[in-house]
């Protein structure tokens, strides 16, 4: 939220939670009037109509709502900010055991009854290499590090 905050130069109160569950409730009772949802948790109640998606954070539009812009289509231009997950291994692990395991999950993201399971949750896979996936963890760390800086977050 505070990517999106600082994209448009817009004042917004920031609540704090415990953790996401008690938010979306808040968001679901009305005594919220907007937050970032990953799809997955978010889906079953904009399916439903509970909640209505303004825009996805990824940098296209997503499977499960084709018909949702993404935040940069809809007039935020370069906003990108959603969860990824991925899999790491210990600094030192042998090369060759990171290359097995990356062709591994290669294998399994390929599967078509795991990319349908994945599907039916809206989770989107964009599987990679350890040096692409390398590249993308420095990337999101520069980028989120700008953005805690300017908006003069600590942990107190």
């Amino acid at each position: 939220m505070e990517l999106f905050k600082q994209r448009l130069r817009i004042q917004l109160t920031a609540i704090s939670y415990k953790g996401g569950a008690d938010a979306l409730n808040d968001l679901l009772g009305g005594r919220i009037g907007l937050m970032m949802i990953d799809a997955a948790t978010g889906m079953p109640h904009i399916k439903s109509g509970a909640l209505k998606a303004l825009g996805a954070g990824t940098d296209k539009r997503i499977s499960a709502a084709e018909d949702v812009p993404t935040i940069a289509e809809a007039g935020v231009p370069g906003f990108e900010a959603w969860a990824w997950n991925g899999i790491a291994v210990p600094t030192g692990t042998p090369s060759d055991i990171v290359h097995k395991l990356s062709a591994a999950c290669q294998k399994a993201l390929g599967n078509p009854a795991l990319r349908q399971r994945f599907s039916e949750i809206s989770v989107d896979p964009a599987p990679s290499t350890p040096e692409e996936f390398g590249a993308f963890i420095r990337s999101e760390t520069d980028k989120w590090r700008v953005v805690i800086t300017e908006a003069g977050i600590s942990l107190k």
